[in-house]
């Protein structure tokens, strides 16, 4: 008879076949051939996560996933239950003990379960700033405005309207732009931003409904969206439906280029490009990103994330979408 292979395991001697050894059970790592106890076993190592049938070739394949942290012995199907502290962040592959290691950094707030700070969504809103650790956006506070050039040494401070030796009058190294016996208790941020853009692909002749995704948003009278492209530079604004302070739907517009045809620059339609095609057997590829943005005669909405929008050719739609489209999966929802 054969022993059990590794990733298996037995309390009996002598099975007749593979059928007689059992899988190691999910969180174990059963490194040797041949075992008769779980006892052998060992643990599936700090910051992985171990299945069924697990080994030693097997055991550092699965990094605990990132905003949660797993001690040894995390089977596959708990390796969502502990979550990363607020105030921390949990890269792929922490561990129980090094739970607390990475601070949330200056300029950020990191909420229970944060996989990085680096997040559009998790950084402090402009004029604003954090100390290390925290957690929340209310702990986010205003940055002092600078209001004066004078050298750090040496420093001095008098109390207002005195004159100091050698005639130098006080000034104000900074203000503080806030008052806050006059403000509300909670300073909230109220900058429209456009973060995703769903579907994020679409044909160059346009007419595709699109959800911009963001935040502040305002149902106001002249409400539009903004297809804008650096190079060659071209921006087309397209009437938009007021969903939701966090959604806008819009149509995008046809896209045009900037072409050279007889010896003159000029915008080219899709309907010359395509019989330019057709006439000259031209193959042209179109994969353009252009920046997606909600705008107000009043306000233009920041942009806060992946807010771009790539055409395409009709031809060119399953390698457009292989391209840009793969990333944003569920983000209409």
């Amino acid at each position: 008879c054969n022993l059990c292979p590794t990733g298996t395991w037995s309390p009996f001697t002598g099975g007749p076949d593979i059928s007689t050894c059992d899988p190691c059970p999910s969180g174990r790592v059963c490194g040797e051939e041949g075992l008769s106890s779980l006892n052998q076993s060992t643990d599936c190592p700090a910051g992985y996560v171990c299945g069924e049938a697990a080994d030693k070739s097997l055991q550092f394949t699965h990094l605990c996933p990132a905003g949660y942290h797993c001690d040894t012995a995390t089977p596959a199907e708990s390796q969502y239950d502990h979550m990363c502290p607020a105030g921390y962040y949990c890269p792929r592959g922490t561990t129980y003990q090094l739970r607390r290691r990475y601070n949330c950094p200056v300029g950020y707030y990191c909420p229970e379960g944060t996989a990085t700070p680096m997040w559009d969504e998790l950084q402090c809103p402009y004029g604003t700033t954090s100390k290390t650790g925290r957690s929340q956006l209310s702990e986010c506070t205003i940055v002092p405005v600078a209001t004066c050039d004078k050298k750090d040494y040496p420093t001095m401070y008098y109390p207002a309207g005195e004159i100091v030796s050698g005639g130098e009058v006080e000034v104000l190294r900074q203000i503080d732009p806030i008052v806050y016996e006059n403000s509300y208790p909670k300073w909230e941020n109220d900058t429209a931003e456009a973060l995703r853009v769903c579907p994020n692909t679409g044909s160059e002749w346009g007419n595709d409904t699109v959800i911009v995704i963001g935040r502040n948003f305002r149902d106001t009278f002249n409400l539009r969206c903004r297809f804008a492209r650096d190079y060659p530079a071209w921006e087309a604004y397209s009437p938009a439906e007021f969903i939701s302070s966090t959604r806008v739907a819009c149509t995008t517009p046809p896209e045009v280029w900037w072409e050279v045809v007889e010896e003159d620059d000029m915008w080219v339609s899709q309907d010359i490009m395509h019989e330019r095609e057709i006439a000259e057997s031209i193959t042209r590829h179109n994969y353009h990103n252009v920046t997606v943005t909600v705008f107000n005669e009043e306000w233009e909405s920041a942009s806060g994330g992946n807010n771009t929008f790539l055409y395409f050719k009709p031809t060119d739609k399953d390698e457009a979408a292989d391209e840009a489209a793969a990333a944003l999966v569920g983000e209409c929802e």
